[in-house]
């Protein structure tokens, strides 16, 4: 793999190879599910007034989030994103 930061959204590679298609596609992979990690964050705070079932749902499709990078072995055809509560 190769290092790399983000600048304004954009990645900047550290060293002098060019990614893979594969290494280049998983960060936007890593990307969404941050971004859809970060959609979760206001439904699962302590004084959200949603129920304690659809609390638990968030909670649920958020560690789903977290496992379903994992599970990407090829990164050109991942696998289907976790389902995101109503």
């Amino acid at each position: 793999m190769f290092t790399r930061q983000i600048n304004n959204g954009d990645p900047v590679y550290l060293d002098n190879d060019d990614p893979t298609e594969e290494e280049y596609k998983m960060l936007g992979l890593r990307a969404k599910r941050n971004a859809l990690l970060a959609e979760c964050d206001s439904k699962v705070i302590a004084d959200v007034p949603i129920t304690d079932e659809k609390k638990t749902e968030w909670l649920e499709y958020r560690q789903k989030l977290r496992d379903w990078i994992a599970t990407v072995s090829d990164p050109l055809n991942p696998p289907e994103w976790p389902t995101k509560p109503e």
